[in-house]
């Protein structure tokens, strides 16, 4: 083999290593986009109750969902400055707001509306004459013509043992933190709100040992909602 054919063959060589360079760098960059793609554009795919991911400098895992009943809710209701909007509609507890989203695979915004309607689920901001006063939202159980019961959501995030995940890591479990929701009740009486809780009867005033007995005799649960129910139809029965 002459000096001109080693030149051919190492010259072919190089481009052909370029180019394996290249294809591997487009590869890349088509799956990073994908993947931003499937997590900022939510559109109307359900959010894995399970798992939920966002992305920064890595590909963290959060255990857990911080999203009403962890769903979208199709073709939903919401009033934003008193005008009717129908859209897909998802409500992140932890930020108490709500994702909003044209259809598939659409930009999903962060917006606050003044109430929505998630499949028969309405949740409302109460008036700001309420004390005291409160900027969450409240799911509406029921109402009568002096009071409502309201039930509010919660949601707190937790570092998993205050350490982060770097993406190496061989655990299939392998997570930075989780999210975990509650719910607690309330009584919206005469432009009041108060906590239906423990100390629930010391605030009925004058019906605080009727209150007191009902809850004792009928093993009340406060954390039930049917006996969360029972407990304020007797509590509207008596005032």
């Amino acid at each position: 083999m002459n000096i001109r054919e080693l030149k051919i063959r190492s010259a072919l060589f190089s481009q052909l290593n370029l180019l394996k360079i290249q294809v591997a760098f487009l590869f890349l960059f088509f799956i990073n986009i994908n993947c931003k793609a499937e997590i900022y554009n939510l559109g109307q795919k359900p959010i894995d109750s399970t798992k939920i991911h966002r992305i920064d400098k890595f590909d963290n895992i959060l255990k857990g969902s911080p999203y009403f009943l962890n769903s979208w809710f199709s073709d939903s209701e919401m009033y934003l400055n008193y005008s009717k909007i129908v859209a897909d509609l998802a409500f992140n507890v932890y930020t108490n707001k709500l994702l909003f989203s044209k259809g598939d695979f659409q930009e999903s915004v962060l917006i606050k509306p003044d109430s929505f309607n998630l499949a028969g689920y309405v949740f409302v901001k109460l008036d700001s004459k309420i004390k005291p006063k409160n900027n969450n939202y409240f799911q509406k159980i029921f109402s009568t013509e002096r009071l409502q019961l309201l039930k509010q959501y919660t949601c707190d995030y937790f570092e998993k043992n205050g350490s982060r995940k770097l993406g190496y890591e061989n655990d299939k479990d392998s997570y930075v933190g989780y999210y975990t929701k509650k719910a607690k009740y309330y009584i919206l009486i005469d432009y009041k709100v108060f906590e239906i809780d423990n100390k629930f009867s010391k605030k009925t005033g004058a019906n605080k040992m009727n209150i007191g007995n009902f809850i004792s005799q009928n093993r009340i649960n406060l954390s039930n909602e049917n006996d969360v129910l029972s407990l304020v139809n007797y509590y509207i029965s008596i005032i």
